[in-house]
């Protein structure tokens, strides 16, 4: 599963794959987000490998989309996406819950269905705020680094 959350729009838009997310589906996905968003919009990505495919290249400008590659995983930088994550996981394990009790030994419980209603259910009214937890804490650390970089070059 891929999603894109944003603090004025909330849930953008995500895509479920029985699979791996490949370069072409990860496509797919960022033409979502892009028909979704009628402007220029910047997207904090982690350093997945299938986030950086060759075939990937031209699609950035293409569908006006500005990857911004994040620092080696920090939760604090992803608190939006991660604590929306847990808020679908917690409807899925439920869901998941109440099929297998009500279909004991069922040897096939088909798990994007139940992702797909997970999505659904889920409410994204804490995106925004979670989103603009992440922000400033990514702004106060970028002061921080500033005001380091100031004082190194003070004591040069």
């Amino acid at each position: 599963m891929c999603a894109a959350v944003c603090a004025c729009h909330g849930l953008l838009h995500y895509e479920i794959t029985e699979f791996s997310f490949t370069a072409e589906k990860f496509k797919e996905f960022l033409e979502g987000v892009a028909g979704t968003v009628k402007e220029r919009t910047h997207i904090f990505l982690d350093n997945c490998k299938v986030h950086h495919a060759k075939s990937l290249k031209g699609i950035w400008e293409e569908l006006d989309l500005v990857p911004i590659w994040n620092v080696p995983y920090k939760f604090d930088y992803n608190s939006a996406i991660e604590k929306y994550w847990a808020l679908v996981k917690k409807s899925f394990r439920d869901l998941l819950l109440k099929r297998m009790l009500d279909v004991p030994r069922g040897k096939d419980l088909p798990l994007a269905p139940a992702v797909r209603e997970a999505m659904r259910i889920t409410p994204t009214s804490s995106i925004s705020s979670f989103v603009l937890h992440g922000l400033a804490i990514l702004e106060r650390d970028a002061t921080e680094i500033k005001n380091e970089r100031k004082r190194f070059e003070i004591d040069k």
